[in-house]
């Protein structure tokens, strides 16, 4: 089974271009945004399948 990438939060703030409380807040409290993974209790990032899936759910949504 291949590994998917990890996107960690500097990356995700890259892409989404919104910093870190603004990501929390969208999964968090609007829950509009990928849950992050998880380990230790502590968010390590997204998987690069999680990122897509949720930007083509917006394009479809926009069009």
């Amino acid at each position: 089974m291949p590994s998917t990438r990890i996107i960690k939060y500097p990356e995700m703030e890259q892409l989404t271009g919104r910093d870190r409380r603004t990501l929390w807040r969208w999964w968090q409290k609007d829950q509009i945004f990928p849950k992050p993974l998880m380990q230790n209790g502590r968010a390590i990032g997204w998987s690069e399948d999680q990122y897509s899936t949720w930007l083509a759910s917006l394009e479809a949504a926009n069009s």
